[in-house]
C-alpha cells in the first residue's frame, strides 16, 4: 500500500520509437553490402541508425537475429505472369525482377558468393528466397513461350532465363552509384527488346500461290 493509502501503478517507461526497427534494418542491409558477414558490426549499424546499441540489443539480442532480418528485408514478391505471350510476361515480370538485380541486393549477393562457404545457412537462404525463386518465375515464361512455340528451335528457356538474368545482373553491377538504384525503363525496355530479338521464332514469310 502506497503512503496515501491507494494502490499506483507503476510509471509507464517511454513508448518505442516505431522508426529504430526500420532504421535499424535499412543500416543492417548497408552495411552487410558494404563489410559482408564477416565485417558486419553493431557498432556501425547503431551510428548509421542514429540509435543507440542498447536499443539494436533490446530488438535483436544476438547478431544472427538482426542479419537474418536485414536479408530477409530484401526478398522481392515475384509473381508469375500470365499474359499470353513472352513480350507481355517479361514487361509484367520487368519491375519487380529489375529491383532483385539493383543496390544494395546485387552487392550482397555478389557477398554471398565469396562469404557463402563460411556461412552456408544463412546467405544459402537468401540466394534461394531472392535469387533462385526469380529464376523459376522468369523460366516458367520462358517455358510458356515454348509451349505455345514462341521460341527459336534450339532455344533452351533454362539458357534464356540465364542470360535474361546474367543481363540484368551486369546493368545493375555497372551503373554509378549516385543513380537510381532501379534500373531506368529505358534499359528494362531495351535488354527485353534484346532478349527476345535473341530467342523469338523469326515469322514464316506468307506464301502466295503460284500463278498458272
Amino acid at each position: 500500500m502506497s503512503v496515501s493509502g491507494t494502490d499506483r501503478s507503476p510509471a509507464p517507461g517511454r513508448p518505442k520509437d516505431p522508426s529504430i526497427e526500420p532504421r535499424v534494418v535499412r543500416a543492417a542491409v548497408e552495411e552487410l553490402a558494404e563489410h559482408g558477414v564477416g565485417g558486419f558490426s553493431f557498432n556501425r549499424v547503431a551510428q548509421r541508425a542514429d540509435v543507440d546499441k542498447r536499443s539494436i540489443y533490446s530488438r535483436w539480442p544476438n547478431r544472427r537475429d538482426l542479419l537474418t532480418e536485414a536479408l530477409s528485408s530484401l526478398v522481392a514478391d515475384v509473381h508469375q505472369a500470365a499474359t499470353g505471350t513472352l513480350r507481355g510476361d517479361l514487361e509484367a515480370l520487368m519491375p519487380t525482377v529489375a529491383e532483385v538485380f539493383s543496390a544494395p541486393r546485387t552487392d550482397i549477393l555478389i557477398r554471398a558468393l565469396l562469404e557463402a562457404q563460411h556461412d552456408p545457412e544463412l546467405y544459402g537462404g537468401f540466394q534461394r528466397d531472392l535469387l533462385d525463386h526469380c529464376a523459376a518465375i522468369v523460366e516458367h515464361a520462358f517455358r510458356e513461350a515454348a509451349r505455345r512455340g514462341e521460341l527459336r528451335a534450339g532455344i533452351d528457356p533454362a539458357w534464356a532465363t540465364d542470360a535474361f538474368m546474367g543481363l540484368l545482373m551486369a546493368r545493375g553491377r555497372t551503373r554509378r552509384r549516385d543513380s537510381p538504384r532501379a534500373l531506368a525503363a529505358g534499359d528494362q525496355a531495351a535488354i527485353i527488346d534484346y532478349t527476345l530479338a535473341t530467342v523469338l521464332a523469326r515469322p514464316r514469310p506468307e506464301t502466295r500461290p503460284s500463278k498458272d
